[in-house]
């Protein structure tokens, strides 16, 4: 986010790869979010493709352990912004664990973040960065699905095919309730 404004519609970014030989680097014209004077830049790091529950038997951290950022923001040339020491960091946001196989676990109730730490600022090198050189995933369908009550009680969302994707579903909930 860029004062509070997604960026990109791009998902899963940086997308998969043969982490160890490329690491793949993204660019976005953020010139529309800049504004004049102070100016809030957040992202949120998950498992993705790196750590995920990737693998045929169910493995986890196939390419690695390591989550990190690597940010740079330039306007004709000139570096404004790069990611370092200075930066914030936080465990304690609402998504408290995503997967691409096992799906994601949101708690509301930690949606503002009051739990900043400290950065480490660790050297992996650039020999291995790349640009992107695939098509960004997108969404690009909505299917609705009906709600059906199994015979052991449980509620099921079908969507009356197989699909990879995400499910956006509004419910009134009170805090501490589980969905």
């Amino acid at each position: 986010l860029l004062n509070g404004k997604e960026i990109t519609d791009a998902l899963l970014t940086p997308g998969t790869g043969e982490y160890g030989k490329h690491l793949s680097v993204q660019t976005c014209d953020v010139s529309q979010f800049v504004r004049v004077g102070s100016n809030e830049i957040q992202v949120t790091l998950g498992d993705g493709w790196y750590r995920s529950t990737s693998g045929v038997d169910g493995d986890r951290n196939l390419f690695g352990n390591d989550i990190s950022l690597l940010l740079q923001m330039e306007s004709h040339g000139t570096i404004l912004v790069k990611s370092d020491v200075s930066w914030q960091g936080s465990t304690n946001g609402p998504i408290r664990m995503n997967d691409l196989q096992q799906g994601e676990v949101y708690d509301a109730q930690k949606e503002t973040i009051e739990d900043w730490h400290e950065v480490k600022v660790l050297s992996f090198g650039y020999d291995n960065l790349t640009g992107t050189d695939t098509l960004p995933i997108k969404g690009h369908e909505v299917f609705d699905g009906k709600i059906l009550h199994t015979s052991n009680g449980e509620t099921v969302i079908d969507f009356q095919q197989n699909l990879a994707g995400q499910i956006k579903l509004h419910v009134n909930a009170h805090a501490g309730d589980k969905i």
